[in-house]
């Protein structure tokens, strides 16, 4: 019996943190699209000969892509399977991309559009590419914690659970440069989840860095 309780609470347990990582990869998926709105917006509009709107809210940052930006896509792409582990100092994957199964319980999974690195107390976020920090949101359920988002031409990378932010939206950033400290989780430990995506499609991050 009191396995079968132990049983129940690592599985309601399971079950409430991918409802999180699901709203998580739903803001930005909301995020993204909302760049690539706003960006085919300007370029009707650029067609049309019509000035850029100077009213309204701050705008959300967009992304253009000029030649520099197709160059650097490039460059990325070039790069798969090389990019630098975006954590520093020691490190251990937890979580893999897509579906996991969590050892010795029965049918408990759950899906991971990233992987999850843990570290060492004092770890930093680092980025993996030279690029621009297009989004920076606090976790909805965790003060304190938040996901900075950086874009690679057409690739994004997504850095979540970080605390004193090195950096900010709009800032240009090199390869390994800092970008926050790793905050510990409920359960103490440096754990970074981590994501990769094409426009709003997910993809396997360790097939593209050198892990």
């Amino acid at each position: 019996n009191s396995l079968k309780k132990k049983q129940k609470d690592i599985r309601n347990k399971i079950a409430q943190q991918q409802r999180e990582r699901n709203r998580l990869n739903e803001e930005i998926e909301r995020i993204i699209e909302a760049e690539i709105a706003a960006q085919q917006k300007q370029e009707e509009k650029a067609s049309k000969g019509e000035p850029e709107s100077k009213t309204g809210s701050t705008p959300i940052p967009t992304y253009k892509q000029n030649a520099t930006d197709r160059k650097l896509t490039g460059s990325f792409e070039s790069n798969k399977g090389r990019l630098p582990v975006p954590i520093t100092g020691p490190y251990l994957v937890t979580s893999h991309y897509g579906v996991n199964y969590v050892e010795g319980m029965k049918n408990v999974k759950y899906n991971n559009q990233g992987i999850d690195i843990r570290g060492q107390q004092n770890s930093l976020a680092r980025a993996i590419f030279d690029g621009t920090v297009s989004f920076i949101f606090e976790h909805p359920q965790i003060k304190g914690s938040y996901i900075v988002m950086i874009r690679h031409g057409q690739y994004i990378s997504a850095y979540f659970n970080l605390t004193a932010l090195k950096v900010k939206a709009g800032d240009k950033v090199k390869t390994n440069e800092p970008l926050g400290r790793i905050n510990p989780d409920a359960s103490g430990n440096y754990t970074m989840p981590f994501q990769l995506r094409k426009d709003t499609n997910s993809l396997d991050p360790e097939l593209w860095i050198a892990l």
